[in-house]
């Protein structure tokens, strides 16, 4: 007999990156009418991994109610962006769900939770994220997201604008077909040169 919630899992998995599956299963399991869902072994380990990513570089400053970068030099920052290493709003999400609810009793608690997120799909993005109340992000630190489109209610506008999809699809052939025609054209050199040698 499956496990509770594998059918759902695998119709998730079908229709949707392995982020929204997890973001989608999370709506689920907070839903009293909706289908019990238990995550896999591999859909936590991919949330813990984002939250911990996150935590790295960034923190949430409840004083002033915002996300900000811990600190670091411009020359990292600067080398940061060159290599593209951002991080996601996936991450964002679960490492502010580990702060809140991670503990038995957490500080934050009585405080309302920062960012909440919508898995219906919207055109050419596979899910949303919404800061709530008086929550935001440190305007310098913005550039480092990725993975939205993450709305400001306090700004009442998008913060974070992500690739749309067709552009991603684009990257993805990209990064996976030069690699391919760089080794089909040097494998093609190496019989070039033996059958030069031999000849």
């Amino acid at each position: 007999m499956a496990p509770p919630g594998s059918h759902r899992t695998i119709r998730l998995l079908l229709f949707c990156g392995p982020e929204t599956a997890v973001m989608q299963a999370d709506t689920a399991s907070h839903d009293p009418m909706g289908e019990s869902f238990v995550p896999s072994a591999k859909q936590v380990r991919q949330r813990d991994h984002a939250a911990d990513v996150f935590s790295r570089y960034w923190t949430l400053d409840m004083k002033n109610s915002e996300y900000r970068r811990k600190s670091e030099g411009k020359l990292i920052r600067g080398f940061q962006l060159l290599v593209n290493r951002r991080q996601s709003l996936f991450g964002m999400y679960w490492y502010t769900k580990r702060l809140f609810h991670g503990d038995e009793i957490s500080e934050y608690m009585p405080f309302h939770f920062p960012i909440e997120h919508d898995e219906m799909p919207i055109p050419g993005y596979s899910r949303k994220y919404a800061l709530n109340e008086k929550y935001t992000v440190r305007q310098k630190d913005r550039k480092f997201l990725t993975g939205g489109p993450l709305y400001d209610r306090g700004e009442g506008r998008v913060i974070v604008v992500p690739f749309p999809a067709r552009q991603s699809v684009r990257r993805f052939i990209v990064a996976s077909v030069v690699p391919v025609v760089g080794f089909l054209g040097s494998l093609a050199s190496l019989v070039a040169l033996a059958l030069y040698i031999w000849a």
